[in-house]
């Protein structure tokens, strides 16, 4: 057990990462399956307690149909040694794990690029490659071609056994997105030749065509739909996630899933654009920005947001609000006495309306 986190590192209630020495089980999450890695949420910053498991459900709710993946969640109490800590949310790691992304496992040891890799745009990146001995997370860069924002580098959150696995990813990513810009604003159309390490110009294309040999369009679709719903303002700065599955089974594309940290979404951070496209600041996300205007991913993304409604997706997650606030009336009043100084002192991040003095019902 260890706590874990980057910024949420200075707040006096942790998160805390689970290790077990065998897979087991949690509170029946995932549908029971087995595994290592397990994460207690301490959601310090929202007083509503209630940020990360709406967006869970809605992020499970859009991409779970289409096959991709989002963490399954549970609120419990956590005691240690027999001390109260308070309510948390109960999560899975993000990890290429069977039942944990859409990605094939590599196996151990895999040192050819035809593995599995999960990756995540990661505004802490540098303290990853500043960390003593080398123990952090390996980390690349991508030159984005032609984008005038400020985007921080990647973190690899999957084994990289070979430095040349790192120098093979980078150079994927950073020439499938020459490819999506390409043929969006150039109207040029690339493709990458069997080793995926040089590009190919194809007369005879389209642009969805050619975008959709390097990218999941469903995914990208899902992933955007889901973040500007829950209004996260950390998507074009930290935890955006990105798979490639170049296994001999992989789709060797972009996928976009695995959704993370909602705390600061749905309004109730201070100073930040509250859009999944904040051009207005210095971190705009590339992957997000380059589709905005396209009138063929509007229409897919048009085409998802009639099937959540059809299947009543944004009734249930307001209805999940009260319930969750019924249910748990007493374990959030015993939270906010542990933790009474969030409720009295505030968060100098969080909106008035929502920071000081506040029930979680009010929030």
């Amino acid at each position: 057990v260890k706590v874990r986190g980057n910024y949420t590192l200075e707040y006096m209630k942790k998160s805390i990462r689970i290790k077990f020495d065998k897979p087991q089980s949690m509170m029946q999450l995932n549908n029971g399956k087995k595994f290592k890695n397990w994460v207690l949420l301490a959601d310090w910053k929202d007083l509503s307690l209630l940020n990360n498991p709406v967006s869970f459900y809605l992020g499970n709710a859009i991409l779970e149909p289409d096959g991709y993946y989002c963490t399954d969640y549970c609120p419990v109490e956590v005691y240690v040694n027999n001390t109260y800590w308070g309510v948390y949310l109960l999560v899975e790691q993000q990890e290429v794990k069977s039942g944990r992304t859409s990605l094939h496992e590599t196996k151990k040891n895999q040192k050819s690029w035809a593995s599995s890799y999960l990756f995540e745009l990661d505004g802490y990146a540098e303290d990853e490659r500043l960390m003593p001995e080398g123990k952090g997370d390996p980390t690349f860069p991508v030159s984005y071609f032609r984008f005038d924002g400020s985007v921080p580098d990647f973190t690899v959150k999957s084994d990289i056994n070979d430095p040349d696995q790192l120098v093979f990813l980078e150079s994927y990513v950073e020439k499938a997105y020459f490819i999506v810009y390409s043929a969006l604003n150039d109207n040029r159309f690339y493709t990458f030749d069997p080793t995926y390490t040089t590009l190919i110009l194809q007369p005879d294309s389209t642009p969805q065509e050619t975008i959709g040999q390097v990218i999941d369009l469903q995914s990208l679709v899902d992933t955007y739909l889901l973040y500007e719903i829950c209004c996260n303002p950390d998507v074009g700065w930290s935890s955006f996630y990105v798979g490639l599955d170049m296994t001999p089974k992989g789709e060797k594309k972009l996928i976009f899933e695995a959704p993370w940290d909602f705390d600061s979404s749905f309004g109730i951070r201070l100073s930040y654009e509250m859009h999944a496209l904040p051009f207005e600041t210095n971190f705009t996300n590339p992957w997000l920005a380059l589709f905005r205007d396209e009138p063929w991913f509007q229409e897919m993304v048009r085409q998802k947001w009639q099937e959540l409604r059809a299947n009543q997706v944004p009734e249930k997650a307001l209805q999940m609000i009260l319930d969750y606030t019924a249910r748990y009336k007493l374990d959030y009043l015993d939270n906010y006495r542990q933790w009474n100084a969030r409720v009295i002192y505030g968060n100098p991040e969080v909106v008035a309306e929502v920071n000081v003095n506040k029930t979680q019902q009010e929030a």
